[in-house]
């Protein structure tokens, strides 16, 4: 089926040629990891379907986390529900992210195609909306009747313009997004301090004080050392004694804490594997 032809499709940056332009995007909202009896591998079964669909609609299926520049996760989600011409969400097992991603995207009135398995019931909120159904079970022939289906709801969808939904409730307006530019070095150094900022929360993250200089030199004497990572603390001791020569005044009991401290940095870390 041949895709949208009312809406202006975007061009790569690098064609200055006069070729064929680029696909619009079609953001995808969907479950990834196992969820009730939904494997990871079921679910990549079922992006591939809406992949498939959504191809044959005309458009370039991508998901709405999914992007070409390093950045905050949380941040490219909400731009591409708002930025995308066009989403495919699919709301089984009622995952809470995606219901949370649903909500900014019908909020924001874009175009908005909803789908979900035989074995999930309608929500409460959202079950005055069109929802189309697939087999759990992914059954062959109801697949490619899905996939049929699918992909002229996305062309007509993405023609009819924004979603009807926040009518039903009346007159609402719905507040604009400030969209701005900000110089790339404005952006590097912002991006630095991030990055920053979530280095100096790990320790309290973890329920450990900030460390000090006994707990460096404890965590490099394992890094030196993996062979004590699993010993009991006691069985450490000793050894780091001659190793921290450099604070005697630093007493049994503080090396001790330091010691189980790194340890379980370490384990939660996973930082070492041992080869078999």
């Amino acid at each position: 089926m041949p895709g949208p032809e009312s809406n202006q499709p975007t061009h790569d940056a690098g064609n200055s040629g006069g070729s064929a332009p680029s696909k619009q995007r079609c953001g995808i909202v969907m479950p990834i990891s196992a969820m009730e009896d939904c494997t990871t591998e079921h679910w990549l079964e079922v992006r591939a379907l809406i992949f498939d669909a959504v191809k044959n609609a005309g458009f370039h299926p991508e998901l709405v986390s999914d992007g070409e520049v390093v950045g905050i996760i949380h941040q490219r989600i909400v731009q591409n529900l708002l930025q995308v011409p066009i989403v495919v969400c699919d709301v089984s097992c009622r995952n809470p992210n995606v219901m949370f991603e649903l909500g900014l995207r019908l909020a924001f009135k874009k175009p908005t195609v909803i789908v979900m398995d035989d074995k999930t019931s309608f929500t409460f909120d959202t079950q005055p909306m069109e929802h189309l159904i697939y087999r759990r079970d992914l059954r062959f022939g109801a697949v490619v009747k899905f996939k049929e289906t699918l992909a002229a709801k996305v062309h007509a969808t993405s023609e009819a313009g924004d979603s009807p939904f926040l009518k039903t409730f009346g007159t609402i307006t719905t507040p604009q997004l400030e969209m701005r530019q900000i110089p790339v070095g404005d952006y590097v150094l912002k991006e630095l301090e991030t990055i920053r900022q979530k280095l100096a929360e790990l320790p309290s993250r973890w329920g450990l004080p900030p460390p000090s200089a006994v707990d460096y030199a404890v965590r490099e004497f394992l890094a030196n050392h993996p062979e004590f990572l699993d010993a009991p603390v006691m069985k450490i001791l000793g050894p780091l004694q001659v190793a921290m020569r450099f604070t005697p005044i630093v007493t049994d009991e503080e090396k001790v804490t330091a010691i189980a401290r790194a340890q379980e940095m370490y384990i939660r870390e996973g930082r070492f594997r041992r080869n078999a």
